[in-house]
């Protein structure tokens, strides 16, 4: 009977021995797995960063000297379905303590060519508002966006004053430009309002001008500061 128990525990400990192997073995798969889809993810994000550094390398020659690239965006500017791209540059002396005069930031137009270059259409160095270094912590700037055939410079100030202003551009396939097509502002102001549940601003300005307004005004000469 002594016997008979001696054997049924090892038996019970062997089986216990490739139990456990066999959950092993399943562990060392699972972390094979994860570690294949962790250097495809690493392979992908390379891709990301060699596109990123090639597109770079595409448009560099478009920015001269002492000047750094403030905004980059993307679309169909001239209605070809090939994508083109607006650039905003800043001069280096943005980053000036000793500077006081204001800047220009100038904005290029960049055609899309089906070989994945780039042609420069046009270029602007009045088209955004100038660098104020007096205003630096109120730099309205705030970005470009793009759909297919127009094109918007947008401005915000949260600060001592509070407004916002869209200026779009809209592509004459006939004339192969772009001419103003909306400018549209917004100003607030602070609600004086007793109610808890007010909000905080209340619009008091909403102009939104047109070609009906400015008349016809095409990219090249418009210019936001004078």
């Amino acid at each position: 009977m002594q016997k008979f128990t001696i054997l049924m525990l090892l038996c019970v400990l062997f089986a216990c021995t490739n139990s456990n192997k066999t959950k092993l073995k399943k562990n060392n798969a699972a972390q094979s797995v994860d570690i294949k889809n962790v250097k495809k993810d690493t392979s992908a994000l390379s891709a990301v960063i060699n596109d990123s550094i090639k597109l770079a390398n595409n448009l560099k020659s478009f920015i001269p000297k002492g000047y750094t690239t403030l905004e980059i965006a993307d679309g169909d500017l001239n209605l070809d379905a090939i994508s083109d791209k607006i650039l905003v540059l800043a001069s280096d002396e943005e980053e000036s303590e000793t500077n006081e005069n204001s800047l220009m930031r100038p904005l290029l137009i960049l055609l899309g060519k089906t070989d994945g270059t780039y042609a420069l259409a046009h270029r602007n160095e009045n088209a955004v508002y100038a660098f104020v270094p007096k205003l630096l912590s109120d730099d309205p700037f705030v970005g470009i966006t793009i759909k297919k055939g127009y094109f918007s410079i947008n401005y915000e100030v949260q600060g001592g004053q509070h407004w916002n202003k869209v200026v779009t551009f809209k592509y004459n396939v006939a004339k192969k430009n772009w001419f103003l097509d909306k400018d549209h502002y917004q100003n607030y102001e602070l609600n004086d309002s007793t109610d808890p549940d007010a909000e905080a601003l209340v619009l008091n300005m909403d102009k939104l001008e047109t070609p009906k307004n400015f008349g016809v005004i095409s990219f090249n000469s418009f210019n936001a500061n004078k």
